[in-house]
């Protein structure tokens, strides 16, 4: 069996950080649960990029890479732009309707969809001629045995995301900004709706297994999980400030516990989610959800903390808590706050195309946990 192990401390707007204590190679902290024995880049010579061009080639050629982002890479405007015709979502109508200043998203379509009856979204039918950056939608591949590393607050990618195409992968402190699709992961605040949205895909099946813990939700206006078909979910000791409606899900489809009962099946107890001035979280589908979660010793091995509001400090959200370049094989003693997600992937087991978050030594902080396959 091949398994896919991807360590992600990154990033994606305002991430919540948490505290590590050791450097394996050239990426500082642990590698727990779905990604345990993921080197990255190892002890490979690190490279320090200077241009776009270089980055790309050193993320996707076949040589384990140890890659440096010690300045900002900005791919706005270098792949052009495109104009064509979108689709404007009732969410948007409704928003200019106010015409209090604020605009809402437009829709990019998917490819040949001139019926508009392909993409979600475009239930209105609603054509209109919309402009988009084209970096954006081309990600930088990253290939198997990489170290992707920001130093300090300096590893920033402006305009462009990454699209993982291998295993063994680390990544770590990169701030990625200005996409056209924005994920906020960890600390979650001020959003509409699919804060995050987790749904397997149809043909060819897949399954997503999502473990979700100890994350922070607040102030937002619309609903948090979005859980759909073939997607297997366990939420626990989250905590929700201020959120309208926790969860919007499909009665049929969805499958997600939110820590009702997890002794019976995982054999061991699951901290509740906290919900303070917002709608109830309840479970659909749970027994469901956990007769699939069940099989994996990452999840039911694991023990979360419980639900805490963090404070908004430096301490807890952000980038550049890192320091400079330490040297290989060097012991980091300072528990460096940092942001984890990890995936993995393997061809006998299920798909996961969504994301969540468990805290490291129980400690209340965040860590995300995807598991990720094929049926």
């Amino acid at each position: 069996m091949r398994a896919c192990r991807v360590v992600l401390h990154a990033s994606v707007a305002i991430a919540l950080l948490v505290a590590q204590s050791v450097a394996q190679g050239f990426a500082i902290g642990d590698v727990p649960g779905f990604a345990i024995g993921t080197t990255g880049g190892g002890n490979a010579t690190p490279d320090h990029p200077k241009t776009l061009d270089e980055l790309k080639k050193l993320l996707s050629d076949d040589q384990p890479r140890v890659v440096v982002l010690d300045k900002e890479f900005n791919f706005l405007g270098t792949e052009g732009n495109t104009t064509e015709t979108g689709c404007r979502p009732k969410s948007n109508t409704d928003c200019l309707a106010k015409n209090n200043g604020f605009k809402g998203q437009d829709v990019i379509l998917f490819p040949s969809d001139t019926t508009l009856t392909r993409t979600g979204g475009c239930d209105q039918k609603v054509k209109v001629e919309i402009t988009y950056d084209n970096a954006s939608k081309n990600m930088l591949s990253v290939r198997s045995n990489k170290t992707l590393r920001g130093v300090g607050k300096k590893g920033v990618l402006k305009g462009k995301g990454l699209k993982l195409e291998g295993d063994n992968i680390i990544i770590q402190n990169v701030h990625i900004t200005e996409l056209n699709a924005h994920f906020l992961n960890n600390y979650i605040h001020s959003t509409s709706g699919r804060s995050p949205k987790i749904i397997g895909a149809s043909s060819p099946s897949a399954n997503v297994v999502a473990h979700i813990a100890n994350n922070y939700w607040s102030d937002n206006s619309g609903h948090s999980f979005e859980p759909g078909k073939n997607a297997f979910v366990l939420a626990e000791g989250n905590f929700f400030e201020g959120t309208l409606k926790p969860m919007q899900a499909d009665a049929e489809k969805a499958s997600i516990s939110v820590a009702d009962d997890c002794r019976a099946a995982l054999g061991r107890s699951c901290p509740g989610n906290t919900v303070e001035k917002s709608c109830k979280l309840e479970s659909v589908n749970g027994a469901r959800a956990l007769e699939t979660v069940k099989k994996y010793k990452e999840i039911t091995g694991y023990k979360p903390g419980e639900a805490t509001q963090l404070s908004e400090s430096a301490d807890n959200f952000g980038v550049g808590t890192l320091g400079d370049s330490p040297s290989q094989g060097e012991v980091n003693q300072s528990n460096e706050p940092q942001s984890e997600a990890n995936v993995k992937q393997e061809d006998s087991a299920p798909v996961a195309n969504g994301t969540g978050s468990q805290p490291i030594n129980g400690t209340g902080a965040p860590r995300s946990s995807v598991q990720q396959g094929s049926e």
